[in-house]
């Protein structure tokens, strides 16, 4: 039997890294600008934690062998409860500018480690996105700028930076199953999560060889792996080959001079026949997946074959017809709901769908919106969770940006619309990508980055949602294998 006291379970960094990697920009440059800024603190921390006195621990984070940032962890025991702050800093080059990404999350609890309220905070050269939590009773009301969201927690729910002072008195058995609930805000979803004892394990740490306890924890189908020595973890094995490795504060804020390329690093070579550029169909093998828990078979795009490992899927480019008008019916009214953001009911968002949707029917009106989002925004590598509102400020970024914002315009005139997230082939590759889904009497897909209405059949779905759901895609990446079995 053995006491588990979690130093750190820390699933959000999966997300954070998803997010980097999940955009797609026009054309990938091969020389190096090298940015100065980063953004290692985020403002206001000192007046959230106060003057208390913190146990404080550390982590760095290595990527494939080679370190991208670290983890400060603080824990501080209050009279009423607790409060926990994790922040996470990771430096990359995108589009050959080093990128510095910072996301904290502070959290108070009660004596019995339920959560209270929550601020986390993503911040890059490109925004600042704050997201604050309070729960009621069994309900976690979210709050962004002015726009709340009320999502249900159950009655005993955990962040990933409060389940370890949880767990710390936990006994479990070798074999034996511990079974909660997690809320992660990082990507706005609650999920059944599974921490298991896997009994004893050698690893080497820093050129020595030592017995540690093994832990496996699952989250929203993301497994990593928790070895700890003494009642602290030494090192995780996190998805996207990421590790982290207890580390002193010296080691852990030492980052090298020049960061590692991360969508270089997630690129997939396709095998099987040559790419056709203006390509009409395409039958797809991919493998190293688990189709069941993706959205493989949707729009014109669908499933020919599938095992416990792979999937035969066709994607066929959409024939396109002139609409004058869109029968709604109960299904597909839940696409034209606002979200926290996806601001569909904001006036000005209304009043900019309208001017720029112009058209003598509903076909033109939706493809000169698409075109409207294209030219309206510069394109530009970000690294945010991003809303309609924001980027129709901004008028830039990157797929993510073009996305929200044309699935906002369009709910904004009463055309149902959805954001897709895959992969799109561009100079012998497939890149991670995130396009539209537009309801025209049937769905098609529609590429706002591209100017693309409808969307090639280069583009592979795998997931139909926002960012809670696009968070699925975590396991397939860096491990997917693409072959292209019939292009014509």
């Amino acid at each position: 039997m053995v006491k588990v006291k979690l130093t750190y379970i820390f699933s959000a960094i999966s997300f954070i890294l998803l997010i980097v990697i999940l955009f797609f920009i026009q054309k990938r440059e091969t020389h190096v600008t090298i940015s100065t800024r980063e953004l290692e603190k985020i403002p206001g921390e000192e007046e959230i934690l106060g003057p208390h006195k913190t146990e404080i621990s550390w982590m760095g984070v290595y990527l494939r062998g080679e370190k991208i940032g670290y983890i400060e962890t603080k824990e501080i025991e209050k009279p009423e409860g607790f409060e926990i702050s994790q922040r996470m800093f990771i430096q990359v080059i995108m589009l050959g500018e080093k990128k510095g990404v910072t996301a904290q999350t502070i959290v108070n609890t009660d004596k019995d480690f339920r959560l209270k309220t929550f601020d986390f905070f993503l911040i890059s050269p490109d925004s600042k996105m704050k997201l604050k939590g309070e729960r009621k009773g069994t309900k976690l009301i979210l709050s962004y700028g002015d726009r709340k969201e009320t999502i249900e927690l159950g009655e005993t729910a955990f962040l990933p930076v409060t389940l370890e002072a949880f767990l710390k008195d936990k006994e479990i058995k070798q074999g034996e199953k511990l079974s909660f609930k997690m809320f992660d805000p990082s990507v706005k979803q609650v999920a059944d999560a599974t921490l298991y004892y896997k009994g004893k394990e050698k690893i080497g740490l820093k050129d020595k060889e030592i017995e540690t306890d093994v832990y496996e924890y699952e989250f929203a189908g993301i497994t990593q792996r928790i070895f700890m020595k003494n009642g602290e973890i030494v090192r995780e094995e996190l998805p996207f080959d990421m590790v982290l490795v207890k580390e002193s504060r010296e080691e852990a804020s030492k980052l090298g001079e020049k960061p590692i390329d991360l969508l270089f690093k997630y690129a997939v070579k396709p095998k099987g026949s040559r790419v056709k550029l203006n390509a009409k169909r395409v039958v797809y093998r991919l493998s190293n997946i688990n189709p069941d828990v993706l959205d493989l078979e949707f729009a014109g795009q669908k499933v020919i074959q599938k095992g416990k490992d792979y999937a035969v899927i066709e994607v066929e480019k959409a024939s396109l017809s002139e609409i004058d008008k869109i029968n709604i019916n109960e299904d597909l009214k839940e696409f034209l709901k606002p979200t926290l953001f996806i601001q569909c009911e904001n006036p000005e968002v209304i009043d900019s769908a309208r001017k720029w949707a112009k058209g003598k029917n509903v076909s033109m009106k939706v493809e000169n919106l698409l075109y409207k989002v294209f030219n309206y925004l510069t394109k530009e590598p970000s690294v945010t969770i991003p809303s309609a509102i924001d980027v129709l400020h901004s008028r830039k970024g990157d797929c993510n940006e073009h996305s929200i914002l044309y699935a906002t315009l369009l709910r904004a005139i009463g055309i149902p619309s959805q954001i897709a997230v895959g992969l799109i082939y561009q100079e012998g590759y497939f890149w991670y990508h995130a396009w539209n889904a537009v309801y025209l009497d049937k769905w098609i897909f529609a590429d706002p980055t591209y100017a693309e209405f409808p969307a090639s059949p280069l583009h592979i779905m795998l997931k139909l949602g926002e960012i809670e759901k696009q968070a699925e895609v975590a396991p397939v990446v860096g491990k997917i294998e693409i072959e292209i079995l019939e292009i014509d």
